[in-house]
């Protein structure tokens, strides 16, 4: 009953906006009608804009999931972009993440988890340097050592991710040294395929409506901010199940 008087007062509203196809006097009825019914049954209010809320969620994770299945390949297939976890994974998940956000490295702990309960898995480590030049620099290393050595790649990550505060050239340096890398060696190497590779990520998370970080993209769905071990498990679960 209350979905039909829902669907009555839309149309009714709907007829009312189309002015041209109503006269006044007709206008005024359904104005009139549509008063009667929201003052005898108010509580339709809420579930209306919750049907509209539903909607527009509905309508906005199509537009995502257009923009995740146009972009597969470079958000999950991506030979450039180091990973850890699966060499032959069942589910890949791409991680927007910053090296000077501090709730990056909270969400780090909750990924190595994760990858140690779910060896099915692989994340992809996408670079979004937004937060300042010492994040685009660190990020620019961090992809040389991978380059130079991928092996080698998540001893370096970890070595950025676990600094506190934000980072600066001599804490990137040090970084690297502790893992026998030489800032001045690396910076010779390639540096303008690194920044192309950044500015891809930065326009596939523009695409994806990721204006921060951390964020997890999925085949199916984009969660931004801090998600914990338990979170994550329950969605890595959710897709592996019709998947397996």
């Amino acid at each position: 009953m209350k979905k039909l008087l829902i669907m009555f007062c839309m149309c009714s509203l709907s007829l009312v906006t189309q002015a041209d196809s109503l006269t006044p006097s007709q206008q005024s009825e359904v104005r009139s009608l549509v008063r009667e019914t929201l003052i005898k049954h108010p509580d339709i209010i809420v579930e209306a804009i919750n049907e509209l809320q539903k909607q527009k969620q509905q309508e906005q994770q199509g537009r995502v999931q257009a923009v995740l299945d146009a972009n597969k390949a470079t958000l999950f297939y991506d030979r450039q972009d180091p990973y850890l976890g699966a060499e032959k994974p069942a589910l890949t998940i791409a991680y927007f993440f910053d090296f000077n956000c501090t709730v990056c490295k909270r969400q780090e702990v909750e990924i190595e988890k994760t990858l140690k309960a779910f060896p099915q898995v692989r994340v992809v480590y996408k670079d979004l340097p937004i937060l300042g030049e010492s994040s685009w620099e660190a990020s620019e290393m961090a992809l040389a050592v991978h380059e130079k050595d991928p092996k080698k790649y998540a001893l370096v990550h970890k070595k950025l991710t676990s600094k506190p505060g934000k980072h600066d050239s001599q804490s990137i340096s040090a970084a690297l040294k502790s893992e026998g890398f030489d800032v001045n060696t690396l910076k010779k190497g390639n540096t303008n395929s690194f920044d192309k590779q950044l500015n891809k990520n930065i326009q596939l998370a523009t695409l994806l409506g990721i204006r921060g970080t951390p964020a997890l993209v999925f085949p199916d769905k984009v969660v931004v901010g801090y998600v914990d071990e338990k979170q994550l498990a329950a969605m890595i679960k959710e897709w592996l199940k019709p998947h397996s």
